[in-house]
């Protein structure tokens, strides 16, 4: 597990996870020293979020709370050259064991269940995700609240899971996935596809 232990971190992104973030961060002691987005237009909480192209990174601690995967990846790409850290942050509330491996940049939230999970750079596991044993999770994947993936199961990079979304066990979930909310998937599913619970049916 590669949690850095920074006592000041830069948010990317001036979203709804943004407040998230802010939320849990504070509530742990964790100094946000800014908020930045590409427009910068809005507050976050008590904080002005500035500009990415004007603010200072070097030396900086960042975590990207933008919720695309797409625009996550294209963040790392962007930032990575500015002599940064990418801050990885495990909630205390979380339940983790020590053989789980989270890459950097990534966000376990309060209430998440993730065992022994092997999880990706640059992910979001929200607040009541269950994550069973073996489970995998690519590169800058969001598994949304009270999402379920059932033990040995792969998901692969750039998927987006949905609030109560449910994984069988087993199964191997494509790149570049989304699966909307409270949608049960027993099957695997190629790159790119789709699922979506319509009266009980799995479309891809």
């Amino acid at each position: 597990m590669n949690k850095l232990k920074k006592s000041e971190v830069i948010i990317i992104g001036a979203g709804r996870n943004a407040n998230l973030l802010t939320c849990v961060l504070e509530k742990n002691n964790i100094k946000i020293k800014a908020i930045l987005d590409d427009n910068p237009k809005d507050r976050v909480l008590d904080y002005i979020v500035n500009s990415i192209d004007t603010y200072p990174l070097e030396n900086s601690s960042l975590i990207i709370s933008i919720a695309s995967p797409k625009i996550r990846h294209e963040m790392d790409v962007r930032l990575s050259n500015k002599n940064i850290d990418w801050y990885c942050y495990i909630d205390p509330l979380a339940f983790t064991h020590h053989h789980i491996t989270v890459g950097e940049g990534s966000f376990i939230a309060p209430f998440a269940f993730c065992s022994n999970a092997k999880i990706g750079k640059h992910c979001m596991i929200l607040p009541h995700v269950g994550l069973g044993s073996g489970v995998e999770i690519g590169d800058y994947s969001l598994i949304s609240h009270g999402a379920t993936i059932a033990s040995e199961t792969t998901i692969g990079s750039g998927c987006t899971i949905g609030m109560g979304a449910r994984i069988s066990a087993g199964l191997k979930i494509g790149n570049n996935c989304r699966i909307s909310s409270n949608t049960v998937v027993r099957r695997n599913m190629p790159d790119g596809t789709l699922a979506v619970q319509k009266s009980k049916t799995i479309i891809f």
